[in-house]
Formats: structure tokens, C-alpha cells, sequence
């Protein structure tokens, strides 16, 4: 996966980016919301009917800046998506409310 942020830092860095965004507007935002919208991307599904309304909403926003990214294939997009979670799994213990995810990431977008 270092391939991934030699080569393809800037999709990463647009998928912290609509986290961090979406995030500053919500501060009910936690980084369990996170993962689930994450894995929804990956897998390619809904949201489970038991999420948090605010999960559809950042699928939908991490949808809308995929189709901004489209001279990236699919393998690198969901491999960036991947490396995401894995961050957000590192930093987290995804607790209701946890946010050391974000407080993390958010450091580099000031």
C-alpha cells in the first residue's frame, strides 16, 4: 500500500479532505460514522437501516467527489478507500461519539 500514497496521495488526500469537511459542518460527526460510510463505499451498499441518518449523507458526499475523480480507476478509488479505513481503525477504537480520528486527520487541513 505504499504505492498507494507515493503515487496516489492526492485521492487520499480528497477523501480526508470530504471527512474533514463534512465533519466541521456536523459535529455530531464521529469516526464510527466514519467506518460504516467508509465500508459502505467499498462494498459498494447502503447503509445499514440501523445507521445514523448523517451515514447515507457521507456516502453520498464521498460518492459526488468519486465522480470529481473520475480519471481514477475503480481499483485505485477503493484501494484509497481502504487505506482511509485502515486509518480511521488505527486512530479509533470506534466507539458511539469517538472522534481521534478526526481530531487526528484534521490537523492536516487547517
Amino acid at each position: 500500500m505504499k504505492h498507494l500514497e507515493r503515487d496516489h496521495l492526492d485521492i487520499l488526500l480528497n477523501i480526508e479532505f470530504a471527512l474533514v469537511q463534512i465533519a466541521r459542518q456536523d459535529p455530531v460527526f464521529d469516526d464510527q460514522m466514519i467506518d460504516q460510510a467508509l465500508r459502505c463505499c467499498i462494498k459498494g451498499t447502503d447503509p445499514p437501516e440501523d445507521a445514523d441518518g448523517r451515514v447515507p449523507l457521507l456516502v453520498k458526499t464521498l460518492e459526488v467527489f468519486r465522480e470529481q475523480r473520475r480519471d481514477v480507476s475503480d481499483d485505485v478509488w477503493i484501494a484509497a478507500l481502504r487505506k482511509v479505513d485502515e486509518s480511521v481503525q488505527l486512530h479509533s477504537e470506534l466507539q458511539p461519539g469517538e472522534k481521534s480520528y478526526l481530531q487526528f486527520v484534521e490537523e492536516y487541513f487547517p
